[in-house]
């Protein structure tokens, strides 16, 4: 694809002579740092790129083929009414033979109708489990209890999975006795508000990029919630789920990978409610990224232990560079960006953010070329630049000082659509 040729044309030779010049063309201490800066930035994207490209290219047919293991469909649910009967209603309609499929879904102490929802959606293939509230992790492994599956299958309650979804993850366990893990294609369903648009892309452009990287060295570091599967046999092999962070889902991935078994990326498709505003969006992400450092720090022997592999020698290096030195890089280049407005450079400075902002147009392009999606959402990608950047930048940031001071880590979440319409409804 010639656009990948362009974009690193640009990335490797343009960018820093286009910096050069509009800084002046001198080593100062600003021009520096700003190319430093944009180095991590753009190095990180450009690093994985080709990797990524190169497993969607050889990704193969999963499909199942009989003779069909019984799969077991995990769905824990807190106060889901509204979501979770279409979730149960899709995993009812799957191609998934019907004979070598179960549903459990597992009402985690709800104060709303989802239990009621659940069951009046159910058939003779669904059980519908009541506990009361201990979290997610404690939702997952008490519906462990009632799966009888080899291959254990985890849907949030409020996603939307395809008819083929589960035929693709079981077809990718048949095709590798290796693999004890797999990881789904998670898209954002609801696109209509700037909030969800930019969410959308950011899901393409910053997860599936380096997921499907990840995949292709079969370390995959998170198996998501959303949709995601395991052999039974590797997750009774690192006993289940913990409760000791806030993000189950990645700690349970990084359990599996240090057992030895290889994790990978396959194009399974599930839908999922993004937040629909900003205080929601940074509920969510709180509670990932604190999750996200949380785990990393639980797991901090990998970054000693040359055994671990690709675990140990690129996963969480990166994850960690993730968390720490790239938010910071982003605050650097929009603090020179405020300095050099301030100071009079406004071309320069616009010149500026156009150029970077077609380095992220043309990755964003990639990205939506390789998952097959719109391309106009590229048109949003100046917001990665400036704007959007920034807000993720602060989180993260704050999460990471959080759980370093071991400030007050609790749970915290968006609300549904259905939750927010019955909150107007009762007002």
């Amino acid at each position: 694809m010639w656009l990948v040729g362009f974009f690193y044309v640009l990335t490797i030779v343009a960018a820093p002579v286009f910096v050069f010049a509009l800084l002046g063309g001198v080593i100062a201490p600003l021009s520096v740092v700003f190319l430093i800066a944009l180095t991590l930035v753009f190095f990180y994207y450009s690093y994985f790129l080709p990797i990524a490209l190169i497993d969607v290219g050889t990704d193969p047919d999963s499909s199942a083929s009989a003779p069909y293991p019984t799969v077991s469909v995990l769905v824990p649910a807190y106060n889901e009414e509204g979501s979770v009967g279409a979730t149960i209603d899709a995993l009812q309609e799957s191609e998934y033979p019907s004979e070598a499929r179960e549903i459990v879904v597992i009402d985690d102490g709800s104060t709303d109708r989802t239990y009621h929802e659940a069951n009046w959606h159910a058939n003779e293939g669904t059980k519908v489990v009541q506990k009361e509230n201990g979290g997610k992790h404690s939702a997952m492994n008490y519906g462990l209890l009632y799966a009888e599956g080899d291959i254990i299958v985890t849907v949030d309650a409020d996603s939307i999975v395809a008819p083929d979804a589960l035929s693709k993850l079981v077809g990718a366990f048949q095709a590798d006795a290796d693999l004890g893990a797999v990881a789904g294609n998670i898209k954002v369903d609801n696109r209509e508000s700037l909030v969800r648009k930019l969410q959308t892309l950011e899901y393409i452009v910053g997860i599936l990029v380096f997921r499907r990287a990840f995949s292709a060295f079969g370390s995959v570091p998170v198996v998501p919630g959303a949709l995601g599967a395991y052999r039974r046999e590797a997750l009774s092999g690192v006993h289940f789920y913990d409760p000791d962070t806030l993000t189950e889902d990645f700690d349970a991935s990084i359990k599996t990978l240090k057992q030895g078994w290889r994790i990978e990326a396959v194009d399974a498709l599930c839908y999922t409610e993004a937040p629909m505003t900003w205080q929601d969006l940074y509920n969510q992400r709180l509670r990932w990224y604190r999750g996200n450092f949380m785990t990393l720090l639980k797991h901090r022997d990998i970054l000693f232990n040359t055994r671990f592999g690709h675990l140990q020698g690129v996963v969480v290096p990166m994850m960690l560079l993730n968390l720490t030195v790239i938010p910071i890089a982003g605050f650097v280049i929009f603090g020179s960006i405020i300095s050099q407005l301030l100071i009079g450079n406004t071309v320069e400075m616009l010149l500026m953010f156009a150029f970077f902002s077609l380095l992220q147009g043309l990755l964003s392009i990639i990205a939506l070329w390789m998952d097959d999606d719109r391309m106009r959402l590229a048109m949003y990608a100046p917001l990665f630049i400036v704007g959007y950047r920034q807000f993720l930048d602060t989180v993260v940031l704050k999460s990471v000082f959080d759980v370093l001071m071991n400030r007050d880590l609790h749970w915290t979440s968006a609300k549904r659509s259905a939750q927010r319409l019955r909150m107007r409804d009762h007002d």
